[in-house]
């Protein structure tokens, strides 16, 4: 079940960062890059945290207390908290994101992009 929960964070992400891009885009004050990968990866890192958290919360009521629940809700939690420095284009924040979600295709994804795209980021972190 949290698989499918993962596919449905993607897409509901990529929608949610779409109307994000269109915003800044039609803004004719903004000077903000507007690659789609970089708010559409924090919106999948904040969904799919979120889902998590309620994943493991109903995990908790059904088959009652388990160390794995606790932990799972600890990483969505940690991930849903790392959006907001995604979001916000920093590198720290983007690195730890990217390794937390434990997942390989995103860190080679990730690299690659921080790499042809630095100017994307915020110069600060």
């Amino acid at each position: 079940m949290l698989v499918i929960l993962s596919i449905l964070a993607i897409i509901l992400a990529y929608f949610v960062a779409c109307k994000r891009v269109e915003k800044v885009e039609s803004d004719p004050e903004s000077t903000e890059n507007t690659y789609l990968w970089c708010p559409w990866f924090g919106y999948i890192v904040r969904i799919q945290g979120a889902l998590t958290v309620a994943f493991a919360a109903y995990e908790l009521i059904v088959k009652g207390y388990d160390l794995v629940q606790v932990v799972t809700a600890v990483i969505g939690f940690g991930l849903v908290i790392l959006s907001i420095p995604v979001l916000n284009k920093s590198k720290i924040g983007w690195f730890v994101a990217t390794a937390i979600t434990f997942n390989p295709l995103y860190w080679i994804v990730n690299t690659v992009y921080y790499f042809k795209n630095k100017d994307c980021f915020s110069k600060a972190a």
